[in-house]
């Protein structure tokens, strides 16, 4: 007999080599997913958590009754303290909405600040003197919000926020963080 691989060993090395390469094939695509999905959470972790600090420094001082020091829902004498002829006491929460005055370090209160969910979309509107007048600026903070909820409970303020992000193989992943603040007055 001549020196050679015969018929039957040449399959069996070939049966055993496609099984080790798919086994690899499948290691490889396994962790190519772990991948991704990993990526795609740490990217939602840094949206929420970026969306809930830019929250949480303004709802640090948020104001229920703004320049309505006695509460009474009308102007009166002293009540106007930052002299723009206008009564900052603007606060409301709806469902997916809230809107308030910030006490500003001078101890003056801003013009009305809204977070609200348009779509899946967060985003902060502002209104800012200008001149003689006010201009309103929007700034979009998240483009993949599925809820933002904002309720009342007791004294407190909560809100609710969730994230969407889709992975490159389709994988969906949510995630929710909540805020609870106690409004100054």
């Amino acid at each position: 007999m001549a020196g050679g691989f015969t018929l039957l060993e040449l399959m069996v090395s070939m049966l055993v080599l496609v099984g080790v390469l798919s086994a690899v094939y499948g290691t490889l695509t396994s962790s190519h997913r772990t991948y991704e999905r990993v990526n795609a959470n740490m990217e939602l972790g840094d949206g929420v958590r970026g969306l809930v600090w830019r929250l949480n420094e303004d709802l640090m001082s948020l104001s229920r009754r703004g320049e309505d020091i006695n509460g009474n829902g009308v102007m009166d004498t002293g009540e106007d303290v930052n002299s723009n002829g206008r009564f900052d006491a603007d606060w409301s929460v709806a469902a997916s909405e809230i809107t308030f005055n910030k006490l500003l370090g001078d101890g003056t209160y801003s013009l009305p600040v809204t977070y609200r969910l348009v779509g899946e979309t967060v985003e902060r509107v502002e209104v800012i003197p200008d001149g003689g007048g006010f201009v309103t600026r929007s700034r979009v903070l998240e483009k993949s919000a599925t809820s933002f909820v904002v309720t009342e409970v007791g004294n407190k303020i909560q809100i609710s926020v969730a994230l969407r992000k889709t992975g490159q193989q389709g994988l969906a992943q949510v995630q929710t963080r909540t805020l609870s603040v106690v409004p100054r007055n």
